[in-house]
């Protein structure tokens, strides 16, 4: 019998899939300089996916991860599969698409800290690190939590939220973050029309 040639196959790989594991306490930030890393370093044709199990921790750390993700030009999605609380869900709402397992829950509430020094230096350091947080959480959460709810949590009201309340306040940011796309968008077409109205009446 005539042997049968096959065809060959070319699988041609447009990007990487990556995991990133945020589970346990968010330790200081020096101990995820490889994610951190990745994050930053991957392409725009690459799929990282950050699994989410944590009681929270470091909120350097936290900014760390937002920064990065920021800056990264990789899509970015947060799975949850346990808990997501305090800066974990920082970490998390900051990807850009978002996954809740079953049983899955987020603590949200106001940030913790421990300062020293002579009064007036105590004073100095809340006030900063106060201004500093409300920024950082109105920047995250809005979209998640309504304003009045964010005022609520920097008074130190702890809330918690099951699987589908995540699921359906997710669902509410992505729509609040595409409304703030295309307010951008249509503010930078008025002023580019402004700019040629200028320059038509300056010529003229």
């Amino acid at each position: 019998m005539k042997k049968q040639h096959k065809a060959p196959i070319i699988k041609y790989s447009s990007g990487d899939v990556i995991s990133i594991y945020i589970y346990g306490e968010i330790s200081q930030p020096s101990d995820y300089i490889e994610e951190l890393e990745t994050i930053r370093n991957a392409r725009s044709t690459d799929d990282i996916i950050m699994y989410f199990n944590t009681p929270g921790g470091d909120m350097e750390t936290a900014i760390s991860f937002i920064s990065a993700m920021e800056y990264s030009q990789a899509n970015i999605t947060g799975v949850i599969d346990g808990l997501c609380a305090s800066a974990g869900s920082l970490i998390f709402l900051a990807a850009h698409s978002f996954e809740v397992s079953r049983g899955s829950s987020m603590l949200i509430h106001a940030y913790s800290s421990w300062v020293s020094g002579k009064r007036g230096e105590v004073l100095s350091q809340v006030a900063f690190h106060n201004n500093l947080y409300n920024k950082l959480f109105e920047d995250i959460y809005l979209g998640f939590l309504t304003g009045d709810e964010i005022i609520e949590v920097n008074k130190s009201h702890d809330l918690w939220l099951n699987a589908q309340e995540i699921a359906d306040r997710c669902q509410k940011l992505i729509d609040y973050r595409m409304s703030k796309v295309l307010e951008e968008k249509k503010e930078e077409k008025e002023e580019k029309e402004d700019l040629k109205c200028t320059s038509k009446c300056i010529s003229t």
